[in-house]
């Protein structure tokens, strides 16, 4: 298994252009595949854990909301 990077004490927040860029320069594409990359994931995230995804979708910011289109759950973004 390859070395994981450290994880610094406190995260950064990201604001959703943000993240789908940071996800574009890691996995090497541009930025409409990395939304398509991070809607498949969190449609996927939905899927197996619907209830943990909730709670943790309720932390984003309301400008994640075009990443939860597809994401077949109820969630209230303030």
């Amino acid at each position: 298994m390859p070395d994981r990077e450290e994880v610094p004490e406190e995260a950064t927040p990201l604001d959703q252009d943000e993240f789908v860029e940071y996800v574009a320069e890691r996995a090497g594409v541009d930025r409409e595949r990395a939304y398509d990359y991070v809607e498949s994931v969190f449609g996927g995230m939905a899927d197996v854990a619907p209830e943990e995804f909730d709670r943790a979708a309720t932390q984003f910011s309301p400008d994640y909301e075009r990443l939860l289109v597809d994401v077949d759950i109820e969630v209230s973004l303030e």
